[in-house]
């Protein structure tokens, strides 16, 4: 594949499919836990299942926009859907402790992406971007077949306000998902806007993953604990999260040299670029590293009912990044990286500054994180 398709592919779905997925899922599938662990209030499922019926509705009415808008606009809108639904099963199976289903809810996407790669292969073809509109229309329709099936005994009327209740808890869910997205998964969104170049987008996009096997690192842990995030006292999670932060901070730092070690004898793309984007591999590492730790404290903004509080701290970081990027001349893919880098920093830094004004410390979990901060900085100046 081009560079410059498999940067369509990268946009579609690590950029604005991400992005559309954020408002669509309106902050109702992290609530989830809240309502159903914490609450223990079985009526939202209700609400739960018109929630992946008004999903249905919109997978309908983006078919017509088909002819409308460019086929990298089109693929991201399915991508919101599948996305969306992925989520929100992902949080039920989670909170029925069912690992595996919710493990392989997560990777769905990532699943059907490799078979169509293994495919062609077989084939003796090359993949193409417009490969993937066949394989994603079909998979939304199984999540639309599966959403009718759900309501064909919910009653509408009740559901209606069990929605209403949750929607009233997860809009502010929604506001921290939609700029938390912006601050930490836009890079491929924000790249083709100052460039509108996809080759840089996917070599932004390829680095980026092969970085975030310490996100699926973290993943797999937080699907095997997650009923814990939201039972355990804060001393137990204390614990739990600096053990976590402690093992993948190992792994990052051991990927930076073995990765390349591994990877290079079979991927012509890798050995095409990362003699001059090594540097940008190490900054994405360490990003990656942040972005694992919010998502690992999130769960407690959550548990503790900060979420609005929360969002005041990242509409200011928000501010800060927008002002950087319009300052920093002839912006590339490093620059950013640099960028994506300061702002996971303060992104992680602003939820312990906010749980520390509620009374609630993670002491070990702290010196984890100012131990990676200053090991960044080390690593960094020496690649």
């Amino acid at each position: 594949m081009a560079k410059s398709e498999y940067g369509k592919i990268e946009y579609s779905l690590g950029g604005l499919g991400f992005i559309l997925n954020a408002l669509l899922g309106f902050g109702i599938p992290s609530s989830y836990a809240y309502f159903v662990l914490k609450k223990e209030d079985l009526n939202t499922k209700s609400g739960y299942s018109l929630y992946i019926l008004l999903l249905i509705v919109y997978f309908i009415l983006i078919q017509a926009l088909y002819f409308v808008f460019p086929k990298h606009i089109y693929l991201s809108l399915i991508i919101s859907y599948v996305l969306a639904n992925q989520v929100f099963y992902s949080y039920v199976f989670k909170a029925q402790g069912q690992a595996i289903y919710a493990t392989l809810m997560d990777s769905g996407i990532y699943f059907l992406f490799l078979g169509i790669i293994l495919i062609n292969y077989l084939l003796g073809s090359s993949v193409s971007f417009s490969d993937f509109f066949l394989p994603m229309l079909l998979y939304s329709c199984v999540f639309a077949v599966i959403g009718v099936f759900k309501n064909r005994k919910n009653d509408l009327s009740i559901a209606k306000v069990q929605l209403i209740k949750i929607i009233k808890y997860s809009w502010h869910l929604l506001i921290g998902s939609f700029l938390i997205i912006l601050l930490m998964n836009s890079g491929r969104f924000i790249i083709e806007f100052f460039s509108e170049n996809f080759e840089d987008i996917g070599v932004f996009g390829f680095y980026l993953r092969i970085a975030g096997i310490s996100l699926v690192i973290f993943q797999m842990l937080f699907i095997l604990y997650f009923k814990e995030f939201y039972t355990k006292s804060i001393k137990s999670l204390d614990k739990m999260f600096s053990l976590f932060l402690i093992i993948i901070l190992i792994y990052s730092v051991i990927s930076l040299y073995l990765i390349p070690v591994i990877i290079q004898p079979y991927s012509r793309f890798f050995k095409d670029t990362f003699p001059a984007n090594a540097k940008l591999f190490v900054l994405l590492t360490f990003f990656t590293f942040f972005w694992t730790t919010y998502n690992l404290i999130s769960n407690m903004i959550v548990r503790e009912k900060l979420a609005q509080n929360y969002n005041y701290y990242l509409v200011g970081i928000i501010f800060l990044f927008s002002l950087i990027l319009v300052s920093i001349p002839k912006l590339n893919i490093e620059k950013f990286a640099v960028i994506q880098l300061i702002i996971g920093v303060l992104v992680v830094i602003s939820q312990q500054v906010l749980l520390f004004t509620k009374g609630i410390v993670f002491k070990k979990t702290n010196y984890v994180i100012v131990a990676a901060i200053f090991l960044c900085i080390a690593i960094c100046i020496s690649f």
